[in-house]
């Protein structure tokens, strides 16, 4: 995991670079993947790209030093009432 993302993790050090990693971690894992295509019915294309959409989410939010909570980014996330 550590090679496959080392221009990522590269940019960061110490508990960040940790964090990163383990989100990377659980949105690369096979769970997500069986979910996509198994349980929601997407192709290998629309799956591949919602992954790609999760990895470049979460590096984004990683090198970007974000402060969100994750209420605040949930809440983002609620439609509105």
């Amino acid at each position: 995991m550590k090679t496959a993302f080392a221009p990522c993790l590269r940019e960061l050090h110490g508990s960040e670079q940790t964090q990163l990693l383990h989100a990377l971690t659980a949105v690369t894992d096979v769970y997500v993947w069986k979910l996509l295509r198994r349980d929601r019915g997407l192709s290998r294309a629309a799956s591949e790209s919602v992954v790609r959409k999760l990895i470049k989410g979460v590096v984004q939010q990683e090198t970007s030093h974000g402060t969100d909570s994750l209420a605040e980014l949930v809440r983002r996330r609620e439609p509105a009432a």
